[in-house]
């Protein structure tokens, strides 16, 4: 019988971080800052819900170790013996497409010398047309293995930019990490401003 994994329960501070979770929500829906004394308050209020936070991380960590120990695990097992079959994979296609590159660009040259031909009138328009469909029939677009495999070959569209100075400026996405570093250096940028907003920063 295979051995069952067991899961390690949440510790009973989860529980209670569970219970402070919907005193702290009751005590924040009736908060309501409007002097000192209220501001010292929420201050507290603040410092304990940040505390059932790190409860809750503690817990959540202790909980998923295990998973990531046997992830990581795994990971250095089958990772080097995956990456060996992509390449295998890898060096086969582009044998593969290699071949039928060449396969291809020998009946594009074999029809163009038939059309030649024709125009030089050493053909008729009807051998060269029959001898051109001849040709068509040997490409193979899908090929069947002797044992059960099988490909196709297919023609994928990429883009490729030549030459980044000649794109229009439509196409640039702005650099936002750079633009808030030189900014916030007092760097004037056409179109930026830096504006002041206040944060809370509590232990």
């Amino acid at each position: 019988m295979a051995k069952k994994i067991l899961k390690k329960e949440p510790a009973k501070e989860l529980s209670l971080a569970k219970q402070q979770i919907i005193k702290a929500e009751a005590a924040v829906n009736d908060l309501v800052v409007k002097d000192d004394l209220m501001l010292a308050r929420a201050t507290d209020l603040l410092s304990k819900v940040k505390a059932v936070g790190r409860i809750i991380k503690k817990e959540r960590e202790d909980y998923t170790r295990p998973a990531k120990e046997i992830i990581a695990k795994a990971k250095s097992i089958y990772d080097p013996m995956e990456e060996r079959v992509k390449w295998a994979e890898s060096q086969i296609k582009s044998k593969m497409i290699a071949y039928q590159t060449a396969k291809e660009e020998k009946i594009r040259a074999d029809q163009e010398k038939l059309a030649a031909r024709v125009e030089k009138g050493t053909m008729k328009m009807e051998t060269a047309v029959a001898k051109v469909g001849a040709l068509e029939e040997t490409k193979q677009n899908s090929v069947f293995g002797d044992n059960g495999g099988r490909i196709q070959f297919r023609e994928i569209r990429k883009v490729i930019i030549e030459n980044p100075d000649l794109v229009p400026d439509e196409y640039w996405i702005i650099d936002e990490v750079r633009v808030r570093r030189d900014a916030l250096a007092g760097k004037e940028i056409a179109g930026v401003k830096v504006i002041t907003e206040k944060s809370v920063a509590s232990n």
